[in-house]
């Protein structure tokens, strides 16, 4: 019973822990808020922020999510947060860049991890993955400032062309192995 308790906990820290990362690393360079933001408001949104990412998380895991329905929970994603907290958003949006790059970034946790059975369809988008692609579209290039689903798509063709057949597993590769500094 004490070891049943005990890996609870861990699985509850670790979920914990990789939701506040995915949210410290999507909101980071990224002035989501305007400088009138209170920050109960703040703390709201990232509660909601967490109450989705583990019912998004939940339906990767329990069917098969296609290409165009995670692009869909992208958008939705954004849409919904807008809608929500728009009164505490710079420009009143949850850019599309920010919620691919949060849930993109939750299922890559959960995979590395061995939390979830199998591989994300994408990879998290930013600055170090994009500039090792041929995007074009001046738009497309700052995920922190994209609020475009084509630019997304984007992104994601480019990918599939490096990757072949996982853009997960190249990504990971990708991150890894570039000289990028802080």
């Amino acid at each position: 019973m004490k070891n049943d308790n005990v890996k609870i906990q861990k699985e509850k820290f670790l979920e914990d822990e990789i939701e506040t990362f995915s949210i410290f690393a999507a909101f980071g360079r990224a002035r989501i808020y305007l400088q009138t933001a209170d920050q109960h408001g703040e703390n709201e949104l990232k509660k909601f922020i967490r109450g989705e990412l583990k019912a998004y998380g939940s339906e990767y895991e329990i069917g098969n999510v296609s290409e165009e329905k995670h692009t869909s929970n992208i958008k939705t994603f954004a849409d919904e947060i807008s809608a929500r907290y728009g009164n505490i958003l710079s420009g009143g949006r949850f850019r599309i860049g920010i919620a691919q790059k949060l849930l993109n970034l939750y299922l890559k946790y959960r995979w590395v991890l061995g939390l979830a059975a199998k591989s994300p369809l994408h990879c998290p988008f930013d600055y170090r993955i994009i500039s090792q692609l041929s995007v074009v579209e001046p738009r497309c290039i700052k995920w922190t400032k994209c609020d475009h689903i084509g630019c997304y798509q984007s992104w994601v063709d480019a990918a599939r062309k490096k990757a072949g057949k996982s853009i997960a597993e190249w990504e990971l590769k990708a991150w890894g192995g570039s000289n990028f500094s802080f």
